[in-house]
Parts: structure tokens; sequence; C-alpha cells
């Protein structure tokens, strides 16, 4: 019974890695990765190009690497960015040196007093997205 359930934990292991390495297969070329290699402690920054069942190719600064898919530990990928965003804010003024916009019943603005507040925008980049795992070779 034991053995049944060891062959059967062993099988579900590859099939894990299989389906871990088709998620690497289907990554857009141009994506941003973070590649970890056996034997390695510092994890490599490159660009997807191509993945194969048994080659991995990226492009690290300005060279191309093939690597072979054994000697490959963890991918982890970065999705892509969030499109800018705009947000403007009318901020009433309540210094006293003039009324609060829409406190005043509507009418002429008498000399020397001009309309008070002031306009803030903001844009924010949604930046670099975060690094998600997207294989982890399965222990042996």
């Amino acid at each position: 019974m034991r053995i049944i359930l060891g062959l059967a934990l062993l099988l579900a292991m590859q099939t894990s890695g299989q389906e871990n390495w088709q998620a690497v297969r289907e990554l857009p070329s141009g994506t941003e990765i973070r590649l970890l290699q056996e034997g390695q402690v510092k994890p490599l920054l490159a660009v997807l190009e191509e993945a194969t069942d048994e080659v991995l190719r990226v492009a690290v600064k300005k060279q191309q690497l093939s690597i072979d898919r054994a000697e490959v530990r963890r991918i982890e990928a970065r999705r892509k960015g969030a499109k800018p965003t705009t947000r403007t804010e009318t901020i009433p003024s309540t210094d006293g040196k003039g009324p609060v916009p829409g406190s005043e019943i509507p009418g002429p603005i008498p000399p020397g007093r001009g309309p008070s507040g002031s306009i803030a925008t903001t844009v924010a980049f949604g930046g670099k997205g975060k690094f998600e795992t997207v294989y982890t070779k399965p222990k042996q």
C-alpha cells in the first residue's frame, strides 16, 4: 500500500512540474523575468524571448542566453503595470480671505475679491507590477 502511495505522490510531483513549465511556455515574448539557476544564489534579471520543452531563451542586457530547463530552479514573471490615472481635486479656501465656493448667493463679484480656492492634479503611474512565481522545479 505504501508503495502505491509513494508512486502516486511521485507521479503527482512530476505532473505538477510539467504544468508549471506549461505556464512558462505561455508567457508572452518580452516578459520581464527573474530566473534562479541551479547552484546560483543571486537571481538573473532577463527578458523572455522563447521557452521550449527543453530550453529557455532570454536576453540579458545586450546578450542572448540559452538555459537548459534542467538548470532552472525557479522563474518569476513581472506582469505589466497599470495605465496611468489622473485625479483632479478642488479644495475650497477656508483662510478667511474669501468665501467658500458655493456659500454665497451667485451674483456679481465685488471689486477686489475674486474666486478663492485651489486645484490640485495628481498623476499616478502604475509602475512595474510585482514578480509572481510561475515555475518552481519539483523536488526530487
